[in-house]
C-alpha cells in the first residue's frame, strides 16, 4: 500500500521532526508515481518517522539541488534531517522568470530549468545552448568537477554552522564511467577534497576507482546484475507524453528505492550514533 506522507513546499505546523530532501529523478515522487511504488524519501521519513519535505526535481542539476535545500530550510523549523543527494555534474540549472512559474510547466520543473551539456536537450533552444557550450570547450569537466565539489562543502559547511543534522550522497554519479579516471584525479586534486567531512557524506568520495560509491553503486552492489532493483526497460512518459527512457530504464524499482532508503537509515543511524 502506498504511503500517505504529508508532501509540501511551504512551511509545516507539524509537530514531527521534518526531513528534507533534495535529488533528481532518484528522489523525485512523480518519477515513481508512473510505476505506483514509493519513492525513498518516504520510505526513509517512515521509517524516521519524520515529516517528508521532498524537493526531487526530475533532470535537475546541483545547482537546483543545492538552492532548493537552501532555500526550503531557510523557511522552515524544527527540522531532523536534510539530505542532497547529488546528480550529474554536466546539467546546468537556472531560475525562469517569475511570470514563467505561474504557467503549467512540464514535470520536473518546480520553477526551474535545465540543459544538459553533453546530451540531446528536450527543447531546440536548449540543444543550440548546449552544442555553443561545447563547440567553444565551456564547461568541460574539470569546470563542471569544481562547480558541484564547491556545492558539497558549502553545503556541509552551512549545515554545520546552522547545527542541523546532514547527510550527501552521489546519487547517479557526477559523471558517465567513461570518465571516472579524469574525475577520480580531479577529485584528488581538488582543494575541497581534504575539506569534505566523510562522516557525512555516504560513500565519499563517490568514484569506486579511489573507494567511493555513488547510489548506483550501492543498487549494483546489492545485485550485480541489476535485473532486480532498477525499473529496466519500462517506457516512461511525463505529463506531456514524452518518452522520458526509450530502452533501458536504470532508474530504481520499488526494490531499489526500499534498498536506498535503508542504506541512508544505516549511515543516519551510524553517523549521530543512535541506537
Amino acid at each position: 500500500m502506498m504511503l500517505k506522507i504529508l508532501r509540501k513546499d511551504i512551511v509545516s505546523k507539524s509537530s514531527k521532526k521534518k526531513l528534507i530532501v533534495s535529488g533528481d529523478s532518484f528522489a523525485d515522487y512523480r518519477y515513481t508515481s508512473t510505476h505506483g511504488f514509493t519513492v525513498w524519501p518516504d520510505i526513509l521519513g517512515e521509517m524516521l518517522d519524520m515529516e517528508v519535505i521532498n524537493m526531487g526535481n526530475c533532470g535537475s542539476g546541483n545547482e537546483y539541488i543545492y538552492s532548493s535545500l537552501l532555500d526550503c530550510f531557510a523557511k522552515e523549523d524544527n527540522i531532523g534531517l536534510v539530505i542532497a543527494m547529488w546528480s550529474e555534474s554536466c546539467r546546468i540549472d537556472f531560475e525562469v522568470p517569475l511570470e514563467e512559474k505561474n504557467r503549467k510547466l512540464s514535470w520536473g520543473r518546480r520553477g526551474w530549468r535545465v540543459i544538459v551539456s553533453l546530451r540531446k536537450n528536450k527543447e531546440i533552444w536548449e540543444d543550440v545552448v548546449a552544442t555553443f557550450f561545447r563547440k567553444h570547450g565551456y564547461y568541460q569537466l574539470h569546470a563542471r568537477t569544481k562547480k558541484s565539489m564547491r556545492f558539497m562543502y558549502s553545503f556541509q559547511e552551512i549545515m554545520k554552522n546552522r547545527n542541523l543534522n546532514f547527510l550527501q550522497v552521489a546519487g547517479c554519479g557526477l559523471e558517465s564511467p567513461m570518465d571516472s579516471n579524469e574525475l577520480s584525479k580531479l577529485i584528488l586534486d581538488s582543494p575541497y577534497f581534504d575539506l569534505i567531512d566523510k562522516k557525512y557524506f555516504v560513500g565519499w568520495p563517490m568514484v569506486d576507482s579511489i573507494g567511493g560509491k555513488c547510489i548506483s553503486d550501492y543498487l549494483k552492489q546489492k545485485d550485480p546484475t541489476r535485473t532486480k532493483n532498477i525499473i529496466d526497460g519500462t517506457k516512461v512518459s511525463d505529463d506531456d507524453g514524452d518518452m522520458i527512457s526509450p530502452v533501458k530504464d536504470l532508474h530504481p524499482n520499488k526494490l531499489g528505492h526500499e534498498q536506498i532508503a535503508k542504506v541512508l537509515y544505516d549511515a543516519y543511524q551510524k553517523t549521530y550514533a543512535i541506537s
